[in-house]
């Protein structure tokens, strides 16, 4: 058995013990469901979107190879997911009306230290971020990964993320300047 819990949790799934499976979403639906949240924005599609992250997940622990975290992997999966979902808004027109979609799992530092109407316009300016420093920051700083972990969850370099972030960091303070 591993010392990672992810990991022995994975082992037991594949030796049948669906009940570690469960243990699995229990410790990440949360973490999953903010992120669908923060990147797709639509409260009523996020859980089937989470839903649909832990099928492919449980369908397709057979070909973790460890190269990263399982919450790296995860993560790649929502993540992936989410793309699906922007592109397929995209290709039919959909429009999301920006409003607060707080998924109950912000980190404890933002907690009372930001106004509704802060996070209103955090949220606003989160949502004009291009897609790939949207999803580099939405993972740094609401998901507390390292750049490490995001480069592997998005399928870029670990600098490549840093950059990103910057990008972002810069972006969205000139967008906050102009409000």
């Amino acid at each position: 058995m591993s010392a990672d819990p992810d990991i022995a949790a994975v082992e037991a799934v594949l030796d049948g013990d669906d009940e570690a499976f469960e243990q699995l979403v229990l410790r990440y639906q949360k973490p999953i469901l903010g992120l669908i949240l923060r990147m797709c924005g639509d409260p009523g599609e996020a859980p089937d979107i989470a839903q649909k992250v832990f099928l492919k997940t449980y369908s397709k622990l057979r070909t973790f190879k460890r190269r990263s975290s399982f919450k790296t992997w995860l993560y790649s999966i929502a993540m992936n997911l989410c793309r699906n979902e922007l592109r397929r808004r995209k290709r039919w027109g959909y429009t999301q009306q920006i409003e607060d979609t707080d998924p109950g799992v912000e980190p404890e530092a933002e907690d009372g230290l930001i106004g509704d109407e802060h996070k209103r316009l955090l949220a606003e300016g989160v949502e004009l971020l291009p897609p790939m420093q949207k999803a580099v920051l939405v993972l740094r700083i609401y998901h507390e990964l390292s750049f490490q972990e995001i480069g592997g969850t998005l399928g870029i370099t670990e600098n490549s993320a840093k950059v990103n972030f910057h990008h972002a960091v810069r972006r969205l303070k000139e967008e906050l300047k102009k409000r």
